[in-house]
């Protein structure tokens, strides 16, 4: 029975082990600190449009990929090198928040 319980234990750490690696690595990446991201809701009469603003500080220009809790599908923009884009990612939504997901790498 000893063997049993040791054999269950050492499985169940193992497991524990695999869900927090996956877990860990399911973190977005880091954005360049050069990177600024906001978000605002615009209420259109028929609903809710989703605006993420992305601002750069960067010498270079970034490429981003934009999405959000509410418009999974990413859309990918370029932020020239100290400019100011905005990214509508939905359009009448009856959803008043979101949480947007942005990476970025900047290129060289």
């Amino acid at each position: 029975m000893t063997n049993r319980l040791s054999f269950a234990i050492g499985c169940l750490s193992l497991s524990a082990a695999a869900l927090l690696s996956v877990s860990a690595s399911a973190e977005p990446p880091a954005l360049p600190a050069c990177i600024e991201v906001s978000q605002e809701v615009r209420y259109r009469g028929i609903g809710y449009d989703h605006v993420v603003h992305l601002a750069s500080s960067c010498t270079t220009v970034a490429s981003c990929s934009v999405a959000s809790d509410v418009a999974p599908d990413p859309v990918q923009v370029a932020v020239p090198a100290g400019a100011q884009v905005e990214v509508v990612t939905m359009r009448g939504s009856p959803a008043r928040e979101f949480k947007p997901r942005v990476s970025c790498n900047l290129v060289l």
